[in-house]
């Protein structure tokens, strides 16, 4: 019994010594904004029907939550 703790105890001391207890790098902070490149309906559209979809292409992905909170359109 004696062996088999000692034999557990390594073996977690082993797991324990293997994982990295940081987080990863993820690369050099991306300071470009996301710009718009397509929007339906174009700009400067008129009379677009209430049923008609808006959509909105970004240069990147983006959060889609983060962009329903920072996105508004007028008249609403």
């Amino acid at each position: 019994m004696r062996a088999y703790c000692f034999y557990f105890a390594i073996f977690v001391l082993f797991i324990i010594s293997c994982a990295r207890q940081i987080a990863p790098s993820g690369g050099p902070d991306d300071k470009t904004p996301p710009a718009i490149r397509s929007t339906t309906p174009p700009k400067g559209t008129v009379n677009y029907p209430v049923t008609g979809s808006v959509s909105i292409a970004f240069s990147e992905w983006i959060d889609k939550k983060n962009a329903e909170k920072c996105v508004s359109i007028f008249p609403p």
